[in-house]
C-alpha cells in the first residue's frame, strides 16, 4: 500500500486555485473523491479539512448545513466570521483511493491544526 508524501501533497495543494464553496457546490466537474481545505473568504487562513467521496456533494451539504461536522454549523456559531457560506474558499487535491485519502485528511490535519477541526 502507498502512503501519501506530505511534501507532494503540500506542493499540489499549494498549486491548486481557490475556488468558492457555491462555484464547486454548482459545477459538475467537482464530482470526485478528494481532501480539501477550507480557507476564510479572503483566503489568508485554513479553517477546516475534510475528505469526501465527492467534493460537489460535499460543498452542497456543507453550505446547506447538512450532515455531522457540516462547515455551515461551525460558522454559525462564530459570529465574528462571515455567514456568507458559499464565499469561503477551497483547496483541493484528489485522491481516489479511500484508506489514502483518509490518511491523508488526517496527516494535513496534524500538520496545520485548522481550527474549525477541533471544535463544534
Amino acid at each position: 500500500m502507498r502512503m501519501t508524501d506530505y511534501n507532494r501533497m503540500s506542493k499540489i495543494i499549494e498549486k491548486t486555485k481557490f475556488h468558492t464553496l457555491k462555484y464547486v457546490a454548482k459545477n459538475d466537474r467537482f464530482d470526485f473523491p478528494g481532501v480539501y481545505l477550507i480557507y476564510s473568504t479572503n483566503g489568508d487562513n485554513l479553517l477546516y479539512i475534510g475528505n469526501t467521496n465527492s467534493l460537489k456533494s460535499r460543498m452542497e451539504e456543507h453550505m446547506m448545513g447538512i450532515g455531522t461536522g457540516n462547515f455551515c454549523s461551525k460558522i454559525k456559531r462564530r459570529p465574528e466570521l462571515s455567514q456568507n457560506i458559499g464565499n469561503y474558499k477551497l483547496r483541493y487535491i484528489r485522491i481516489d483511493n479511500f484508506r489514502e485519502r483518509h490518511f491523508s485528511e488526517c496527516c494535513l490535519i496534524g500538520v496545520y491544526e485548522p481550527p474549525l477541526n477541533f471544535t463544534r
